[in-house]
């Protein structure tokens, strides 16, 4: 059996959640105010990464709906601004309306369901038509538009109403 070297501790991380360092493998860094001195940083367990996580999705469902206007109306405008943008912002509203869908009212998920799947007619058409790699489309880049793939799949197999 070959012998394995374990982890060398330079400093105790006894209730952090920080694993030992190790030599070769890249830490988690804490930089303030755009300045990094050295390679200080701490490796971050798994368990401990996956806690981090974990809270911060919780924070973000904690996010009351009450205050996404009346009629929801910071959704909807959301949605209308990033569908069609080719941008990172189609990634963060797919994001968004991932985990947050089951709260939005039914009449926006409507909305956004009669809005989006009208815009994959549309790029559809001009896909065929004018071939890849060519013009505006519809839903943005071909990575927008998996993005956008990814919102369609919340309703694959419920029927758009209204």
């Amino acid at each position: 059996m070959p012998e394995q070297n374990p982890p060398v501790e330079v400093a105790s991380n006894e209730g952090l959640g920080l694993a030992p360092e190790r030599a070769g493998q890249p830490r988690m860094m804490i930089i303030i105010d755009g300045a990094q001195e050295d390679e200080t940083g701490h490796w971050y367990s798994p368990a401990a990464v996956r806690e981090m996580l974990a809270a911060e999705r919780d924070l973000q469902r904690r996010v009351s709906p009450q205050c996404w206007g009346p009629g929801q109306f910071v959704v909807v405008a959301t949605f209308r601004y990033c569908l069609g943008r080719q941008t990172y912002i189609v990634q963060e509203c797919a994001d968004w309306l991932t985990l947050h869908w089951p709260v939005i009212e039914q009449p926006v998920r409507n909305l956004i369901q009669r809005e989006l799947e009208a815009a994959f007619v549309k790029d559809d058409a001009i896909r065929a038509a004018a071939g890849p790699g060519t013009g505006y489309k519809p839903l943005g880049w071909d990575c927008d538009r998996r993005e956008w793939e990814r919102v369609r799949s919340l309703w694959a197999n419920v029927e758009v109403t209204g």
